[in-house]
This record gives C-alpha cells, sequence and structure tokens, in this order.
C-alpha cells in the first residue's frame, strides 16, 4: 500500500507549532482566557519614575536593514497571510502597505553630509525580489517612509520618556521627522504628549562631535549595532525565506528571531553565575 505524501501538510503544521511556541514563551500559555485574551491597553502603564534612576527605563533602538533577507516575488497576501500578523516582529502589513500606497510619491531630501545610497538612491529597486530587508518589509532601498513608519509603530504607546535611537544615516534621517509624523496622520503612529528624548548617532566622522554615543550621557558604552549581531545566524535563513510566500516567510522569521531572543536570556543566568 502506497500512502500519500503529506509534506505539504507537514509544512503548514511546522509554522502553526511554531508560532504557538513564540506565544507560550510570551506568557500566554497560562492566561485561561487564551492566545487572544490581552486586549490593547491592558498592560500596566507606568506612572512615575526617580528622576535619578531614569536612565535606567531608557530604550536603546536601533534602525538597520539586512538587505540579505530577501524574498522573490511570489505569491501574494491573500494565498499566504500566515499568522499573527503584527504580533511579533513585523507590524501590521496591512496597516504598512496603506502607508506606503499614500506617502509613495512623497520627496526625499539628497544628503547634506556624505554620499549614502540609503538617502542619495532611495529608490534603487531589486529585480524580481518583492522584498529587500527584514524587521519589516522593503520594497526599494531604506526610504524614509519605511523607516518612519517602522520606527513610530516600534515606540508607539510606550510609556518610558528616554529613547535612544542609532542609525547610520541619523544626522539626515532626524530632520525634519517630527514634520513628516504630523504629515502621516496615521494613529497607529501617534504618541503621547510627554517629551521625548532622542540621541541620534551617526557613524559619519563630520558629524561625531553631535550624534556620537562616546558624548551621550547615560549610554554607557554603547555601540549601536545590537541588530547586526543576530545577521549572521539569520543569513544563513535566506536561501529558504527568499522562495517563500510572505506569511511564511514572516511566520519563519519571526519564529527564529524569537528562539535567538529566548537563547539569549536563558544564557544570561549563565553568564552572571560565571561572572560571580
Amino acid at each position: 500500500m502506497i500512502s500519500q505524501e503529506r509534506y505539504v501538510e507537514f509544512l503548514r503544521t511546522v509554522r502553526q507549532w511554531l508560532h504557538i511556541s513564540m506565544l507560550k514563551r510570551a506568557g500566554r500559555g497560562l492566561d485561561p482566557s487564551g492566545i487572544a485574551g490581552t486586549q490593547p491597553g491592558y498592560c500596566i502603564r507606568a506612572e512615575t519614575y526617580e528622576f535619578v534612576s531614569r536612565f535606567l527605563y531608557a530604550l536603546f533602538l536601533a534602525i538597520d536593514a539586512n538587505f540579505r533577507l530577501k524574498r522573490k516575488d511570489v505569491s501574494s497576501e491573500e494565498k499566504d497571510p500566515g499568522f499573527g500578523n503584527g504580533w511579533a516582529f513585523f507590524g501590521d502589513v496591512h496597516a504598512y502597505m496603506q502607508h506606503l500606497r499614500t506617502h509613495w510619491n512623497d520627496k526625499q531630501e539628497r544628503s547634506h553630509c556624505v554620499a549614502h545610497d540609503a538617502v542619495d538612491k532611495p529608490d534603487r529597486e531589486s529585480r524580481g525580489t518583492s522584498s529587500s530587508g527584514a524587521w519589516s518589509e522593503l520594497m526599494t532601498a531604506s526610504r524614509y517612509i519605511n523607516m518612519d513608519w517602522i520606527f513610530f509603530r516600534s515606540i508607539a504607546g510606550t510609556q518610558l520618556v528616554r529613547l535612544f535611537v542609532s542609525y547610520d544615516i541619523a544626522c539626515q534621517w532626524h530632520i525634519h521627522l517630527w514634520e513628516r509624523l504630523r504629515r502621516y496622520q496615521d494613529a497607529t503612529l501617534m504618541l503621547d504628549g510627554r517629551g521625548k528624548f532622542f540621541h541620534l548617532p551617526a557613524h559619519i566622522e563630520a558629524c561625531n562631535l553631535k550624534f556620537s554615543f562616546n558624548l551621550t550621557r547615560d549610554v554607557g558604552m554603547t555601540d549601536g549595532e545590537g541588530p547586526e549581531r543576530g545577521w549572521s545566524n539569520s543569513n544563513a535563513l535566506a536561501r529558504s525565506t527568499k522562495e517563500m510566500g510572505p506569511g511564511a516567510r514572516r511566520d519563519t522569521l519571526d519564529a527564529h528571531f524569537n528562539d535567538w531572543n529566548h537563547k539569549k536570556i536563558i544564557a544570561l543566568e549563565t553568564i552572571r553565575k560565571l561572572s560571580i
């Protein structure tokens, strides 16, 4: 008797298992209300911080794009929507695409500092690819409209009053940043009324005095290159994920990024014991 091949069904089961495992690590496994039990706004709000220890409640963000993780122009969102849209390391794809459609023709200023492709060639396309980076889907090079949405969406609703942001072209990107936010008129990107403190270090010699982390208070010996440390692991996924549909690719990358973070958290205890 010849058994029927179940490879396709197996792949779908793997994707679902990885998605559920991610939710379990996020604490959803112990909630009797289930996966969707926590509604937006339920998390505890931090009202005040001691001024002298405010630096402990700062958030470090590094903006970069891994162009090794491209995806071929195959399948579609309708055929392959994936699981938890916007639940992990990718934003809500529908809101993101609507943002791009609305502001696609916005003009981007050329660099007034040094030549950098992300500024001077924002519309550089990659033939035959649908996505040219990770964390969110880049259609071309890292244009401001892409990075603005990713950045503002990642901090929308945060209660932290201090943010440290690193970006290779920070000296150009930060110009008119808040004006662009007002122009977007997107409720999902709105921030609360409290002032945010931004320190945007650039990797440009002429801007070091103004943007260097080495001359910024309360950052310690931070280099702003956090995302790139995981690329040696995630780059190996490119041969597989570039052939996937959009949903399968996001689910796969979510699972691997979450695994990377989970192992890092577990290893912190080992590092602490070794340092004692």
